[in-house]
């Protein structure tokens, strides 16, 4: 925000593309499912003590914290509107699947539950309420 208030050429062309063409509609979208809708929907004490509505959170921070990074670096190669290749969803699968290959195979040859833990059978059943 410093500087975009300095008014500086050479450090505010960053932000000219993202205000004044097709990408302020992103811009927008970004301060409203970015931070507003998670803002209010995760200050419930509910939703972060249950797995399952916290592993959608996740996922639905994800798939904004994707629209983000896009946002950040697109403008600079497509300045006045906003395109999508198919090689963007394609070098996105393929990065994420080698990122899970990776994940799978460490999982696979080390245990992930600390077995021998005395205090393992009393955290299972623990109920955080």
């Amino acid at each position: 925000m410093l500087i975009w208030a300095a008014n500086i050429p050479e450090e505010s062309i960053f932000y000219a593309p993202r205000m004044f063409t097709d990408w302020q509609y992103v811009s927008l979208a970004l301060i409203v499912f970015h931070f507003a809708i998670p803002f209010v929907g995760m200050m419930s004490r509910h939703v972060k003590r249950n797995p399952a509505l916290l592993a959608l959170w996740c996922a639905y921070m994800l798939g904004v914290h994707l629209i983000d990074l896009y946002w950040v670096v697109m403008p600079a190669y497509s300045p006045t509107e906003i395109v999508i290749h198919p090689i963007d969803l394609l070098c996105l699968a393929g990065v994420g699947g080698l990122y899970l290959f990776g994940c799978m195979g460490v999982a696979g040859k080390v245990k992930l539950l600390a077995v021998r833990d005395p205090r393992l059978a009393a955290s299972m059943r623990f109920i955080n309420q």
